[in-house]
């Protein structure tokens, strides 16, 4: 979850210094990872709601 923080932060830092296309890349990744994690996380034996 760490890991999700420190891209959507590094996606934040490379918008200001205007590096649209990684930034884009930083986002993908990162809504990814949250998707993955929320995935995972439904089906796992810590039975979690959300």
């Amino acid at each position: 979850m760490a890991v999700i923080f420190l891209l959507y932060s590094a996606c934040f830092v490379l918008l200001f210094f205007r590096r649209r296309k990684a930034a884009y890349v930083a986002l993908l990744i990162s809504t990814l990872a949250s998707i993955a994690m929320f995935a995972y996380h439904t089906d796992s034996a810590l039975e979690l709601n959300f």
